[in-house]
């Protein structure tokens, strides 16, 4: 074999030595790998991306429905296309979450995950279900969610809170938006920590938003929940101190500071000097301000 031909077919050695090299990085940075975290007292210590990945994996199997778990450092999801643990409605959340005041940081929800289906529950968790429990958590960055699904409920905690569900202690720091075009908005909800909690039982107690943020899309916008109690208040103790913005139609747009679509009056809840877009009142004549 010539020096030549050696030389040539080193260079295309090394070239796909080099590519093959990236690929593991990429995929590290897009999708995270996951890993087991240590559990302790039947607690699971999670303390980085991968091992959320690993919750949210084992969730959305239907194997690690009532896990526990407490997070035991910030986690950087920012380079994640994550997808929210308990998405669908067969398999949904039902552990205790303890946040142990940590932050985790959200960029990307991959809204890949709900081609074919007829709703889109999103945020770190998609759906929190009888007995699940997350208290004492920051969210912070951004959860906007590209989809076309006319049912929809977005929050930066959770999307959407079955029966007997709680949500305590918690903080929004992030940024909640529907950012497709459904075919139609009529039952689209986005807020600050959850877009249901109208299924009774399903109690959001002592939280708060503090971040500005818009959904032009959405048809109800809050700072804390997007769809509250139809006919009984789930809505305990929290404070809106962001100036929460939805469209300027009376139709199409309604944004409030507590709940957006509440026929029940949430218990001694605020909001803190921020001004708020109401578009349509006759669907949350009760919000306290």
């Amino acid at each position: 074999m010539s020096k030549v031909i050696v030389r040539q077919l080193g260079g295309v050695l090394l070239a796909i030595a080099m590519a093959l090299a990236l690929v593991p990085a990429f995929t590290q940075a897009v999708h995270a790998a996951a890993e087991e975290p240590p559990i302790e007292d039947g607690i699971y210590q999670i303390s980085t991306a991968d091992q959320m990945v690993w919750l949210s994996e084992q969730v959305n199997a239907g194997t690690g429905a009532e896990y526990d778990v407490i997070l035991t450092d910030d986690i950087d999801l920012s380079e994640v296309n994550w997808i929210p643990i308990g998405y669908k409605n067969n398999a949904v959340y039902k552990g205790k979450f303890n946040g142990n005041k940590k932050t985790v940081t959200l960029d990307t929800i991959d809204a890949s995950v709900y081609e074919g289906m007829t709703y889109v529950r999103a945020g770190l968790f998609g759906s929190l279900g009888s007995g699940g429990v997350i208290t004492d958590l920051t969210v912070d960055g951004s959860v906007h969610v590209n989809h076309s699904i006319s049912t929809s409920y977005i929050g930066s905690i959770v999307g959407y809170m079955e029966s007997g569900s709680t949500v305590a202690n918690c903080i929004n720091d992030a940024e909640p938006a529907l950012t497709g075009t459904p075919s139609s908005v009529a039952s689209t909800y986005t807020a600050g920590i959850t877009g249901c909690n109208s299924i009774s039982n399903a109690k959001v107690i002592n939280c708060y938003n503090d971040m500005d943020f818009e959904d032009m899309t959405s048809r109800y916008v809050s700072g804390i929940t997007g769809y509250g109690g139809y006919s009984t208040n789930n809505t305990y103790y929290c404070v809106n101190g962001g100036a929460v913005t939805a469209k300027e139609d009376p139709y199409t747009g309604a944004a409030a500071a507590i709940d957006a679509y509440n026929y029940s009056k949430p218990t001694d809840c605020y909001n803190a000097d921020v001004e708020n877009t109401y578009k349509d009142a006759s669907y949350s004549p009760n919000i306290t301000e």
